[in-house]
């Protein structure tokens, strides 16, 4: 049996609904610090069964070791500001700030594999 179409995006689905999903949103808002490495939330709470994800959102999940994922899973955090600094010219000042999307890890064959310094991709307007 697969389930379909099911929101469990920043929630703990129950450990066993199924082992197959389609088009459902597991995501979770941002990554958890795991003593100085950024990791994917264990959204199974350390049930270890293999499952398998299609057209699924995962951002942000840690999936149990041999998932199989359709899509590229990533632990990233959006819009995080990298740099900020205060220009004056002449009397006036102008803040500018720098924002980018932070990855620090991908799913990739069943497991996953953390970046020890995450790749930063800059982004021009964090609103968008």
């Amino acid at each position: 049996m697969t389930t379909k179409g099911m929101n469990f995006s920043g929630q703990v689905p129950p450990s066993i609904i199924d082992t197959e999903y389609e088009g459902c949103n597991f995501s979770q808002p941002e990554p958890v610090n795991d003593g100085g490495t950024m990791k994917g939330v264990d959204i199974f709470q350390g049930d270890t069964t293999p499952r398998t994800f299609i057209d699924c959102l995962v951002t942000n999940c840690e999936l149990p070791p041999g998932s199989t994922c359709e899509k590229k899973a990533n632990i990233r955090e959006n819009y995080k500001m990298i740099y900020k600094d205060t220009i004056t010219i002449d009397e006036y000042s102008v803040e500018i700030e720098n924002y980018a999307h932070v990855i620090y890890g991908y799913f990739h064959d069943g497991a996953y594999t953390y970046h020890p310094s995450p790749i930063v991709i800059k982004c021009d307007n964090p609103t968008e």
